[in-house]
């Protein structure tokens, strides 16, 4: 009796749970929505879209990547709202993409020995001044993005982010297809539920990136300045052809070595604590957990698929730096006109594409990472069934 009671605990699985692809008419057969195999399993997640059912158990970052691009592509009615949900972050982040990279440029400006010789001491003055001046622009500069950086962008990313999670989920949960006019009231409805609590995590979530993205340019700069420092004191300055100034070594390699260690270190961090606090948004906006809580439960579900998370973010940050580099060339040469404010556009143009992209993939990865955590409990239950028998 009890052998048959313990068997008739045991979890089965479909066979179609093997097979990603399905052909349309025994798509129209499948239940839309999440699937309950057991009591014991809690539910069976799949994620439709068009023709495809995928399950997300088995699913990595190159498959959760393709799953995101082909839900954005899925729908143009809701690709378009999103699309249009992130014009007001286009705009601002093409303003501070262009003040960032002045700012780059003019601290390089600055960092730069000077390439004359100097014979009296009202010149060498004149030198000094401009220096200064220039030090309190990009002075001036910094702070300006300091401020942007801390108020403006997260306000306008959270936005855009919270419509575009929306969105995914209801793409992915394969609820019925809806008018826009039927979407945008409930997504508006959604975000003034959501939004307080959103602005919590917003407020953890920029604390904690602000505080590690600080460490990393405190090391960068810490390298620069010491390099761009022992550069001015190997220069040579005449007066009446005897050199006052003696030339100085250069940068020691293992200073540059020890500094790059430290910066990818910390860049790694970085990356491994981006996916917890991306998804730990996601989880504000769909489970309405808010604040500390969310990061908690973000870091709970994330215990076995760390990699999964480190390594999409490790693609879009490589993405994304990959055109801001020409970005900052152009400007440096065209002085932010007209052209370096197009090729601006457009590379971030493309940036934008990808963090919608983005935030398509931190939901499925939520997913992926909550079906993991609810699996391993079941497996878990199922030993100490086993163990009892």
């Amino acid at each position: 009796m009890k052998n048959k009671t313990c068997s008739s605990e045991k979890i089965t699985m479909d066979s179609e749970a093997d097979q990603p692809l399905l052909q349309p008419h025994e798509q129209e057969k499948q239940e839309p929505n999440f699937q309950t195999k057991s009591p014991e399993m809690g539910f069976h997640l799949k994620a439709r879209f068009g023709q495809v059912i995928l399950n997300l158990k088995q699913l990595k970052s190159l498959e959760i990547l393709q799953a995101a691009i082909q839900i954005f592509t899925s729908n143009m009615k809701y690709m378009l709202l999103m699309v249009f949900s992130a014009i007001p972050f286009f705009i601002f982040m093409v303003f501070f993409e262009i003040e960032l990279q002045k700012a780059v440029y003019v601290s390089h400006s600055l960092l730069k020995p000077v390439s004359h010789y100097y014979y009296d001491s009202y010149s060498l003055s004149y030198v000094y001044d401009d220096i200064s001046n220039r030090g309190r622009a990009v002075l001036h500069l910094v702070l300006e993005l300091c401020a942007l950086h801390l108020v403006v962008y997260p306000l306008l990313e959270l936005l855009s982010s919270s419509v575009i999670i929306k969105i995914a989920a209801k793409v992915y949960a394969a609820e019925k297809e809806s008018s826009l006019k039927e979407v945008i009231p409930d997504i508006l409805s959604h975000m003034n539920v959501t939004l307080k609590g959103c602005l919590s995590t917003s407020f953890w979530v920029q604390l904690l990136s602000t505080s590690t993205l600080v460490g990393l340019f405190w090391i960068v700069a810490n390298y620069v300045l010491i390099s761009g420092w022992k550069n001015w004191l190997s220069y040579y300055y005449y007066y009446d052809h005897y050199s006052y100034m003696e030339p100085e070594v250069l940068m020691n390699p293992l200073s540059a070595l020890l500094h790059a260690l430290a910066f990818f270190a910390v860049l790694y961090k970085y990356l491994d604590w981006s996916a917890l606090w991306n998804m730990g948004m996601v989880i504000s906006v769909m489970e309405e957990e808010t604040g500390i809580e969310a990061l908690e439960m973000s870091s709970y579900y994330a215990k076995r698929c760390r990699r999964t998370g480190f390594d999409l973010m490790l693609g879009f940050f490589a993405y994304g730096t990959v055109l801001r580099v020409p970005c900052m060339v152009v400007i440096g040469k065209l002085d932010a006109g007209v052209g370096g404010v197009m090729v601006t556009a457009i590379a971030v143009g493309f940036v934008c594409l990808g963090n919608l992209v983005k935030w398509i993939a931190l939901v499925l990865y939520f997913y992926d990472c909550k079906a993991q955590t609810l699996q391993k409990k079941v497996d878990e239950e199922v030993g100490k069934g086993h163990d009892a028998c």
